[in-house]
């Protein structure tokens, strides 16, 4: 997604694909996001740090997303942000 202006847009646009597939079938979504550039400058970095997020979502029940700032806010011992 290009130009987003915040983490909440695209987990606003994260949900709504979601609510799309719940609507009509009965599926889950476990997905992981990372940000540019907070996350990384180049694929390969938001690439991995977005399937980090990704497992530590499937670790933690699935059906979810999880941005990757907040593992690294987690692991640092800073404060969670509220998920949407």
């Amino acid at each position: 997604i290009k130009d987003i202006p915040n983490e909440l847009f695209v987990a606003a646009k994260v949900a709504k694909v979601r609510n799309l597939f719940m609507s009509q079938h009965e599926i889950g979504v476990s997905a992981g996001i990372a940000i540019f550039p907070k996350d990384g400058t180049n694929y390969l970095d938001l690439y991995k740090h977005a399937d980090i997020a990704m497992y530590s979502v499937k670790r933690s029940g699935k059906n979810r997303y999880e941005f990757y700032s907040d593992i690294k806010e987690q692991e640092s011992g800073g404060s969670v942000k509220d998920r949407v």
